[in-house]
C-alpha cells in the first residue's frame, strides 16, 4: 500500500512540474538538440551547433504561441523535424541537393500533383517507423498538460508578438542572423550544396541561402554594352530569311547517352539520333542540373542565362521570373512567330501557366490536349507529344513551338506499367546488383521509344513542304542513383559532371552536313537562331559571337561576358507597347450571336459564339471574350465558331453584366469589335415535378405562328418552308422544337429558338402539337398550329424566323 502511495505521489509530482513553467527549459533544451540527433549538425562545434538550433527553436517558439503548452510545442516541432530530415535525405538522394528556402515555393505542386512526389516514397525503417509512433504518442500525451496560458489572454499575446518579432527579423536578415549565418565564417560553399549542407548541417545550410538568396538577376556592371562593343566589334543588323522556317524545339526529359556507361552500346538504344547526327549539327550539351529542376535547363534555353552565376537559386521560375521577361518567345514575336509551349502535364506544375506569358509565349498547351490512352508508363508518351506538335504546325504562319516531353520522367520502380515484352528486349550486361539493373532496364525501355519517336518526327520535318528546323536535346540525366553507384562511366568522371546529346534538323539542308559543337544549355538558343538565319536578335546575337570569337576566349572569360550582358538585357522589361491590339476593321460583321445569355454560374458547357463576316479573314483570326480567347470550333472563310474555356465561361456567366466580343487577329496584334455580350438575371423557371417551378425552362412570352393554311404556309421562309420561332429568358443548352413527333433542327440564339418545317409535313383541317425537348428529354408543351385549309383572315405573313410581320 505505501509502495502504492509513494508511486502516486512521484507520478502527481512528475505531473505538477511537467505542468510548471519548468516545462518549458525542458522543452527548449529537446528542441536544441533535434539538429545533433536528426542530422549531426554541429556536433564538430558549438559554432555549428548554434547554426543548426536556431530554425527548431523558431518553429518551437511558434507552436507555443498558438497552443501555450510547451511539451506539446516541442513534440509538434520534433515531428515536424523528423519528416523535413526524411524529406531532406529523399532530395539528396534522387537528386544530390538538399532542401532550400526556394522548395518552400513549390510547396503547392506537393499537393496539386502529389502522385509525382509520392512515387518517390519508401517505406519507413523500423526505427523510423518507431520514432514516428513515439513523437505521435509524446502529442497526443503532452496536450494533456495544463496550458501555461489561457488563450487569448495577455500570455498568449506576449508569445505572438516574440514569435512574430522573430520571423520578421529572419525575414528582414536584421542583426543577429546575418552575424550568425556568415558564409566565410560557417565555410559553406553554394557552388557544392549537397557538400555544404552534410558539412554544416541541413539546417545551417538552408538559413544560410535564406539570410543570402537574392530573388533578382544581380546587375550587370556599369557600361557593359559599350565594352563589349569596344572589345568586339559593332553589332550587326537583324537579317531574316525570305521564308522565316517553322522552329520546334524538343526538351526531352531525362534523355541521355547510355553509351555514357561502359557495356552499354549507344547505337541498340538511341539509333535515330546517331544517324542524325552523321547528317546533322550535333553535340553535347552542359545542363545546370542533375536527376531532376528540367525548369533549370529550361530557363537558361529561353533566356540565354547562365544559372552558375547564381548557385542559390534551385527554381527560377519561382525565384527569378516575376514580370516580363526578354526570352527567344519574346525575340521571334517581333519577327512575325506566333510562339506556342506545349508540355504533356499539369499546367501549373513549376508554376509553368502562370510563367510562360511572362516569357513571351501566346498559348501553352498542356496534359488537356491529350487523352487517357496516350499514356504510356506513368505519363503522357513521346509519340502522343509528336502527334500534338503536327497539329499545332499546322498553321500558314511561321511558329515557334517549345515542347517539354515527359514520358521518361522517374521514378523507374516495380509499380511502373510497362508491358513485360518490351522489358524482354532489354538484355543489360552481367554487371551490378538486380537494384540497379531494373530501374536502368525500365528507364531505356521508355528512351528506345523516344529515340524512335524522334525518328519520325525527323521524317515528317523532312519531308514536310515548309522551311522547318527541328532541335532536340536532353534536359538533364535520369536520376538512376542505384545504377549509377554501381555503373562506371566510360570517361570515369562522375555521373553529375556527364553531358547531354542535342541534335538539329533542318529540312533546308539537302546535303549532309554534320558539324559537331559542345554548349552550354545558355548557348543552345543562340546556336539554333544563328543557324536558321535570323541574325542579330538582341543578346542572342552576343552570346554567338562570343562562343565563335577569334581568338578563342577561354571558359572563365566567357562566362564573365555571357553573364554580364544577359544582365544587362534582361533587366529591361519588354516593350509591352508593342504588343498592344490595335483596333481595325477586317470585315462587316453579317450576323453574331447569340447576343444574351442567362446567368448561370455552374455551367457544364462552355460559352459558344458565332460570326458571319461579309468577306474572308486570316487563318490567325481568332474569337475573344474581354480579355479571353476563345478556342475556335468552326471555321469558314466567312464563319467562325469560337468556344470559351469551361472555367472561364463560369466566371463570365456568374454574374450579369456585358462583356465585349471581339475578333483577333494574333499575328497582327490587331482586332475589331463585335459586340456586346449580355448575361441576364436568371429568369423564373416552370415546368417540373406537379409544376412547382423546378424544370429547366423559362417562362415562354410568345412563339409562333399559331395558325397557317395550307399555301401559302405562315412565316414563309425564302426556301418555302415554315419558319417556327419561340421566345423565352433562357433555353437550356441542347433544347430542340418538336412538331408532333418529330424532332426538328433547332437554332438557339439568345433569346429565341427557331426550326423550319417543311410545307409537306402539314395537312388540312389538323392541330399539329408544339413543344420545347431539353437534351435530357424534358418536355415543355408550347400549344398547338392549327392548320386551315385557306387562308385565315388574319395571316404570320412571310419575314425572317423570329420577326413575323403581323
Amino acid at each position: 500500500m505505501s509502495e502504492r502511495v509513494h508511486t502516486t505521489a512521484l507520478s502527481q509530482s512528475v505531473r505538477s512540474w511537467l505542468n510548471s513553467r519548468w516545462s518549458l527549459l525542458l522543452a527548449g533544451v529537446a528542441c536544441g538538440l533535434i539538429p545533433l540527433l536528426l542530422d549531426g549538425g554541429g556536433r564538430d562545434s558549438v559554432r555549428l551547433w548554434l547554426a543548426n538550433a536556431p530554425p527548431w527553436l523558431l518553429l518551437w517558439l511558434c507552436a507555443l504561441a498558438l497552443t501555450c503548452r510547451p511539451l506539446f510545442a516541442a513534440s509538434l516541432t520534433w515531428l515536424l523535424a523528423a519528416v523535413v530530415y526524411q524529406v531532406n535525405q529523399i532530395k539528396l538522394r534522387e537528386l544530390g541537393l538538399p532542401l532550400v528556402p526556394s522548395d518552400v515555393l513549390v510547396f503547392d505542386q506537393m499537393l496539386s500533383s502529389p502522385a509525382l512526389y509520392w512515387r518517390y516514397l519508401r517505406l519507413p525503417s523500423l526505427p523510423q517507423l518507431l520514432l514516428l509512433l513515439l513523437l505521435i504518442e509524446s502529442c497526443r500525451r503532452s496536450w494533456r498538460l495544463r496550458p501555461l496560458c489561457r488563450p487569448l489572454q495577455f500570455g498568449q499575446a506576449l508569445l505572438f508578438v516574440l514569435a512574430g518579432g522573430v520571423l520578421l527579423s529572419v525575414q528582414q536578415r536584421w542583426a543577429p542572423w546575418p552575424q550568425i549565418y556568415d558564409q566565410d565564417d560557417l565555410r559553406i560553399s553554394f557552388w557544392h550544396a549537397a557538400a555544404g549542407a552534410e558539412q554544416a548541417g541541413m539546417a545551417a545550410h538552408f538559413m544560410l541561402l535564406q539570410q543570402n538568396t537574392r530573388s533578382t538577376l544581380p546587375p550587370a556592371l556599369p557600361g557593359i554594352e559599350d565594352a563589349f562593343v569596344e572589345r568586339f566589334g559593332a553589332r550587326p543588323t537583324l537579317s531574316v530569311p525570305p521564308e522565316r522556317p517553322d522552329l520546334i524545339v524538343i526538351q526531352s526529359e531525362s534523355f541521355f547517352d547510355p553509351g555514357d556507361l561502359v557495356d552499354l552500346d549507344s547505337e541498340r538504344y538511341i539509333p535515330n539520333l546517331r544517324a542524325l547526327s552523321e547528317r546533322f549539327p550535333h553535340g553535347r550539351l552542359r545542363v545546370p542540373t542533375f536527376g531532376g529542376l528540367t525548369t533549370r535547363t529550361e530557363f537558361e534555353f529561353l533566356t540565354g542565362y547562365p544559372l552558375m552565376v547564381v548557385p542559390e537559386i534551385q527554381y527560377p521560375f519561382q525565384g527569378l521570373v516575376h514580370r516580363p521577361m526578354y526570352a527567344v518567345p519574346w525575340a521571334l514575336r517581333e519577327l512575325g512567330y506566333q510562339t506556342r509551349a506545349l508540355h504533356p502535364y499539369d499546367p501549373n506544375f513549376y508554376g509553368r501557366k502562370r510563367v510562360y506569358p511572362l516569357l513571351g509565349f501566346q498559348a501553352f498547351h498542356s496534359i488537356g490536349d491529350f487523352r487517357l490512352d496516350e499514356y504510356h508508363g506513368y505519363y503522357v508518351s513521346d509519340h502522343a507529344l509528336n502527334r500534338r506538335i503536327i497539329e499545332l504546325l499546322d498553321s500558314p504562319v511561321p511558329t515557334f513551338l517549345f515542347a517539354v516531353s515527359i514520358e521518361n520522367h522517374g521514378p523507374w520502380d516495380e509499380l511502373r506499367p510497362v508491358p513485360a515484352a518490351e522489358l524482354a528486349q532489354i538484355n543489360l550486361p552481367a554487371r551490378g546488383s538486380e537494384a540497379a539493373r531494373a530501374p536502368l532496364a525500365q528507364f531505356l525501355v521508355h528512351l528506345r521509344r523516344t529515340d524512335q519517336a524522334l525518328g519520325e518526327l525527323a521524317d515528317w520535318v523532312m519531308q514536310r513542304e515548309r522551311p522547318t528546323v527541328l532541335l532536340f536535346y536532353g534536359d538533364h540525366l535520369p536520376n538512376l542513383v542505384s545504377t549509377f553507384a554501381e555503373w562506371p562511366t566510360r570517361d570515369g568522371q562522375s555521373v553529375a559532371r556527364q553531358t547531354v546529346p542535342w541534335v538539329l534538323v533542318d529540312n533546308r539542308m539537302h546535303e549532309p552536313a554534320s558539324q559537331r559543337a559542345d554548349l552550354s544549355s545558355s548557348e543552345l538558343a543562340a546556336y539554333l537562331l544563328e543557324h536558321a538565319g535570323l541574325q542579330g536578335l538582341p543578346l542572342f546575337a552576343d552570346i554567338e559571337r562570343l562562343r565563335t570569337a577569334e581568338p578563342a576566349l577561354n571558359q572563365d572569360e566567357r562566362t564573365h561576358w555571357h553573364s554580364q550582358l544577359a544582365a544587362s538585357q534582361l533587366a529591361v522589361e519588354p516593350d509591352l507597347s508593342a504588343w498592344q491590339l490595335r483596333d481595325v476593321t477586317f470585315a462587316e460583321v453579317q450576323k453574331w450571336g447569340p447576343q444574351s445569355q442567362e446567368q448561370h454560374p455552374d455551367a457544364t458547357e462552355g460559352v459558344a459564339v458565332y460570326v458571319d463576316l461579309d468577306q474572308p479573314v486570316s487563318e490567325e483570326t481568332v474569337l475573344m471574350i474581354n480579355q479571353n480567347r476563345l478556342e475556335i470550333a468552326e471555321r469558314t472563310e466567312r464563319h467562325l465558331v469560337g468556344i470559351l474555356d469551361l472555367a472561364s465561361s463560369r466566371t463570365l456567366l456568374a454574374e450579369p453584366g456585358q462583356h465585349q466580343v471581339y475578333l483577333l487577329d494574333r499575328m497582327q496584334r490587331q482586332r475589331q469589335w463585335v459586340g456586346e455580350l449580355t448575361v441576364r438575371p436568371r429568369g423564373r423557371r416552370v415546368g417540373g415535378l406537379l409544376g412547382l417551378g423546378a424544370g429547366p425552362f423559362c417562362a415562354i412570352s410568345a412563339w409562333g405562328p399559331e395558325q397557317s393554311a395550307l399555301e401559302p404556309v405562315a412565316n414563309r421562309q425564302p426556301d418555302g418552308q415554315m419558319g417556327l420561332w419561340v421566345r423565352s429568358e433562357c433555353f437550356p443548352a441542347g433544347t430542340r422544337l418538336r412538331f408532333d413527333d418529330r424532332l426538328l433542327e433547332t437554332a438557339l440564339d439568345g433569346e429565341l429558338a427557331t426550326a423550319l418545317i417543311p410545307p409537306e409535313w402539314l395537312s388540312a383541317s389538323t392541330q399539329r402539337r408544339v413543344a420545347l425537348v431539353s437534351s435530357e428529354g424534358e418536355v415543355m408543351p408550347l400549344g398547338q398550329i392549327e392548320v386551315l385549309a385557306s387562308k385565315p383572315a388574319t395571316v404570320l405573313g412571310s419575314g425572317a424566323i423570329g420577326e413575323p410581320s403581323h
